[in-house]
C-alpha cells in the first residue's frame, strides 16, 4: 500500500468476519480495513484522495479465476496482459467477482476518498519461482466525471 504512489496491493486476503478468536469488534468487510489503513497512512498529508490503482495479486478464488478465463478466452497473457474498460461486459464481470467487488465497496467511502470510480481492469499473469502461473487483476481508478 502506498498513498504517495496511489495504490493498494492485495493478496491472500480473508474477510475480517472470517478471522477466528479475535476479541475486537471487527469491520464487516475487508474493504473497510483498507480504507482505515489508507486513512492512517495518509494522515497529515493531502494524498488521501490519491487512490489510482487497486491490485489483486495471485488470485486464488475459483469463481474469479473462472471469470478471468472467460474474459480472456482462457489465454491470460504476461504483462501488459489484456485491458478491459468498465463499460465492457468483461470489465463489469471482473468488477463483480469476489476479488473485484471489494474495490466497489471501498469506493463507497466518498467522504474519505472522494468520488472515485473504477475505469478499467488489466488482467495479466506471471510465473513464480516454482513455475506456477499466477493471475492478477489491476483495477484503474479515476475521479467520477458525471453522467
Amino acid at each position: 500500500m502506498s498513498v504517495q504512489a496511489g495504490y493498494i496491493s492485495a493478496e491472500n486476503n480473508e474477510s475480517p468476519v472470517q478471522q477466528k478468536n479475535d476479541t475486537q469488534p471487527a469491520p464487516y468487510k475487508l474493504s473497510d480495513v483498507y480504507v482505515l489503513q489508507w486513512q492512517k497512512l495518509a494522515a497529515g498529508s493531502n494524498k488521501i484522495k490519491n487512490l489510482k490503482y487497486f491490485i489483486r495479486k495471485d488470485v486464488q478464488n475459483p469463481d474469479t479465476l473462472r471469470i478471468i478465463d472467460e474474459a480472456t478466452g482462457n489465454v491470460a497473457k504476461e504483462w501488459p496482459g489484456t485491458t478491459f474498460s468498465m463499460e465492457s461486459d468483461e470489465g463489469k464481470a471482473l468488477l463483480r467477482t469476489p476479488n473485484g467487488v471489494g474495490l466497489a465497496y471501498m469506493l463507497i467511502h466518498k467522504p474519505e476518498l472522494g468520488v472515485k470510480v473504477p475505469t478499467q481492469v488489466r488482467v495479466f499473469k506471471t510465473t513464480n519461482k516454482s513455475g506456477i502461473v499466477e493471475k492478477h487483476l489491476l483495477f484503474y481508478i479515476g475521479d467520477y466525471k458525471g453522467a
